[in-house]
């Protein structure tokens, strides 16, 4: 094991423009640990106030072997939700 995921960190934004922050430990309760070629999905959800939206952040990954703590910033991500009547 390499790095662990310690925090993240998003901005969320509507298309009315209202901007939300998420900011907090881990990932779903998960603090996982990576290895070269270790692959971690996870769901979540987020608030917005509109259908549509986008967010974009960081993940705080620690690297296991010096204690060093570094950002992995990821692309913007693009929202669009289901409608409230819509189902899988």
């Amino acid at each position: 094991v390499d790095d662990r995921l310690e925090r993240r960190k998003w901005l969320i934004t509507d298309t009315a423009g209202q901007n939300s922050e998420v900011d907090g430990e881990g990932v779903v309760g998960q603090f996982p640990d990576f290895s070269k070629g270790t692959v971690f999905e996870y769901a979540s959800c987020c608030p917005m106030r509109e259908r549509v939206g986008e967010m974009r952040g960081e993940f705080l990954m620690r690297d296991l072997r010096t204690g060093s703590a570094f950002p992995v910033r990821c692309p913007t991500i693009y929202l669009d939700a289901f409608p409230p009547s819509s189902r899988f």
